[in-house]
């Protein structure tokens, strides 16, 4: 939706968007004592067989507002809430708003643009983004069946048993990133030359890592959020044209 009242300009945007995918493997190898054709007829001594399937699903909803007076104050706010099929009941959707401002000075009547300075324009913004970087369903335990055991008086026998490997954690959740920022942008020489500085401060927090167990557990693994992450700096830009 688009609009215009006098010099205040604005438009919004909702949607709703939604994926899912799903992959299955077929592996089947045989063996032979032999290189003899009628040994290929006949079949393989032994054959292994191996199979796997695997589904994962994303849902989102979004909005977002964007606002301008005279094209000199700018103001953009969005806001998106995803929901993952890798995470429990507890925590499966994640809730990210973010926003910018601006503020293009060169239009106020205090700035002279006199042909050297073109475009002058302060801006800054605050906002979050999800990961849902682990594997399918690795909020739950996960068993192992390939541990053979000795069933009552069996002597030369063993019998099939399943075991648990993962530890389960329906608390995992959302990593985030949060980021704000602060520029300045400049066009001068009537567009030829331009300038672009920016400070900007990363955070990923919860971060999602699959974590080792002691040998002790008789576990393997678990997944959980931990650490924390940041990166910050300064960046520049320029760029010329004739």
């Amino acid at each position: 939706y688009n609009n215009s009242i006098e010099d205040h300009n604005f438009s919004v945007i909702a949607g709703t968007s939604a994926q899912e995918s799903k992959f299955t493997n077929l592996n089947t190898s045989g063996q032979y004592d032999t290189d003899v054709f009628t040994q290929f007829v006949s079949g393989a001594a032994s054959l292994q067989s191996f199979s796997s399937l695997s589904e994962e699903s994303l849902a989102s909803v979004f909005g977002r507002v964007t606002y301008d007076f005279k094209s000199k104050y700018l103001l953009t706010a969005a806001l998106r809430r995803d929901g993952s099929s890798k995470f429990g009941p507890n925590n499966k959707f994640g809730v990210f708003p973010s926003f910018t401002v601006g503020w293009r000075i060169s239009d106020e009547n205090f700035i002279q643009t006199d042909g050297f300075l073109s475009d002058l324009k302060i801006r800054g913004g605050w906002g979050q983004v999800g990961s849902d970087a682990i594997g399918n369903f690795r909020y739950l335990a996960q068993m192992n069946s390939t541990f053979d055991y000795a069933f009552g008086n069996q002597t030369a026998l063993s019998s099939l048993g399943v075991a648990l490997q993962d530890l389960a954690n329906r608390d995992v959740q959302w990593e985030t990133a949060t980021e704000y920022n602060f520029g300045i942008d400049a066009v001068f020489l009537d567009g030829r030359l331009n300038f672009s500085t920016e400070y900007y401060h990363k955070t990923n927090t919860n971060m999602l890592f699959v974590l080792d167990l002691p040998g002790t557990s008789g576990l393997q693994t678990t997944v959980d959020n931990v650490g924390e992450v940041i990166n910050k700096g300064l960046e520049f830009s320029a760029g010329y044209r004739k």
